[in-house]
């Protein structure tokens, strides 16, 4: 069955023809002809839809764009100089140069950034092979080979003379004034230069870009090793932190480096020779987890007694006989004991339903896959 077109057409038109009510009433009508549909099986013609353009908002205002004709100056005189830099010239030019490539070529718009990249220390500079990068923080900066050029000639003018970095502003009015890019008494500060990096980035790159350049997305910094491997297209051996493992106890890692000094065993002989996985000795490891999660139920909590279930499910975990005859039961039960009194790799403490539901979730899938697999095939460190 099908409602006609015309009758619909009548109840549009009788809705009321302020937008509020009407979008309201549409969506009522479309509610009610979608469970007419679903509980009677009778379907309906379409109905009117309104749709809300929004127009976007704009990158850059009006009264921004003014700054354009100065950024293009700025960004022309950069280009300039790394085609054909200015030589000669005083130290405070040479500081005020590079302070504004800084600025405008590589990014570098947070002024307490800018100001430990130009320190006589010249902390937190690194080389790799060919490359030369920033770090600051939760920032990395690999700099070009103009910006290395800028930053040598600086280097050799702090060996003579003394800069008083904090007024770079300064330094970078007084380059833009010999430059001839300003006139004498006009000076530049620091959110314009900003703005004159935003206005370029806008215009030569996509919205994605512009929003990583003024670093306003939220990332994390790739550890040292990768940030190096992705720009050399070299492998770098990494240094393995070791980790005190308090979750595990000496006895209970004795107990299961039993499987491994073990040759082979009655149990592992008989089970790596079958094919298929017996239902029965699945579900009799099975029985063996739900026992030790009986005690963290809601019909069992209230009786719970941590250090007694603690001790109990420790000394079965200790036990090598138990290791050798349910290695597989072994392994879950010991994630069974990491969980309960050490918790997950997010959470120090993991609720008691919340363990029991991660357990019985993983156990018959887990035990139905390696049940009939020799636990002796596994390794010391696996």
């Amino acid at each position: 069955m099908n409602t006609s077109k015309l009758s619909l057409k009548k109840i549009v038109n009788s809705f009321k023809n302020q937008i509020e009510e009407r979008i309201l009433s549409l969506d009522m009508l479309e509610l009610t002809l979608r469970v007419i549909k679903t509980e009677l099986g009778i379907s309906s013609s379409a109905i009117p839809v309104f749709t809300v353009l929004n127009r976007d908002k704009p990158v850059l205002s009006p009264d921004r764009l003014v700054k354009a004709g100065l950024a293009n100056e700025l960004y022309s005189l950069c280009e300039q100089e790394q085609i054909s830099p200015s030589v000669g010239i005083a130290p405070e030019f040479v500081l005020g140069r590079l302070a504004l490539w800084l600025m405008l070529k590589e990014g570098v718009l947070d002024n307490k950034m800018l100001l430990a990249m130009l320190d006589e220390e010249r902390e937190g500079w690194f080389r790799y092979n060919e490359c030369i990068y920033y770090q600051y923080r939760e920032q990395r900066i690999l700099i070009g080979k103009a910006t290395e050029l800028f930053l040598i000639q600086y280097c050799f003018m702090l060996q003579s003379t003394s800069f008083k970095t904090k007024i770079y502003i300064k330094n970078i009015n007084a380059f833009l004034v010999y430059k001839e890019i300003l006139n004498e008494g006009r000076k530049l500060t620091h959110p314009t230069l900003k703005l004159a990096f935003r206005i370029e980035t806008t215009f030569n790159n996509n919205p994605i870009f512009q929003q990583v350049s003024l670093n306003n997305l939220r990332h994390t910094l790739l550890e040292e090793t990768t940030f190096l491997r992705v720009f050399s297209d070299k492998y770098l051996l990494r240094e393995k932190v070791r980790t005190n493992n308090e979750s595990i106890t000496k006895r209970q890692f004795t107990a299961w480096s039993a499987i491994a000094v073990t040759k082979t065993t009655g149990w592992a002989k008989s089970k790596g020779s079958q094919a298929k996985t017996d239902d029965s000795t699945v579900n009799m490891n099975f029985t063996l987890i739900t026992a030790a999660l009986e005690p963290l139920t809601n019909n069992k909590i209230k009786k719970f007694k941590v250090g007694e279930y603690r001790n109990n499910l420790g000394i079965w975990l200790e036990d090598k006989d138990n290791a050798k005859r349910y290695p597989w039961v072994w392994l879950l039960k010991s994630w069974l004991f990491k969980l309960t009194f050490y918790g997950g790799s997010k959470k120090s403490k993991i609720r008691y339903n919340t363990v029991t539901d991660y357990v019985k979730t993983v156990s018959m899938p887990f035990l139905c896959e390696f049940i009939a697999t020799d636990a002796n095939l596994i390794t010391l460190s696996e």
